[in-house]
């Protein structure tokens, strides 16, 4: 318990450090934001796959109606698996 607050006043005295944030900052700027712009473009585009799947699925077949043949084309579609995959 006592390393462990000792550990946290470290951190804190770091984090409080103008020059330790402008740097945090900097590598925030240079290399994690480019990542998640690039991360959430392809989450995006996969997104928007997923949907126009769907809703083709959805005029084929009524997920209202019969949901259990709605789910088996979106997982067949969607996850590429076949009938001899639904038990793994």
């Amino acid at each position: 318990m006592l390393l462990r607050n000792f550990f946290f006043q470290i951190i804190r005295k770091a984090a409080s450090d103008p020059q330790v944030q402008r740097k945090a900052a900097a590598t925030y700027e240079k290399s994690v934001k480019p990542r998640i712009k690039t991360a959430q473009k392809f989450a995006k585009e996969n997104m928007d796959f997923a949907q126009q799947e769907l809703r083709d699925i959805a005029k084929d077949t009524s997920p209202l109606e019969s949901p259990g043949d709605f789910l088996k084309k979106a997982r067949e579609r969607l996850l590429g698996r076949d009938k001899t995959d639904a038990g793994t």
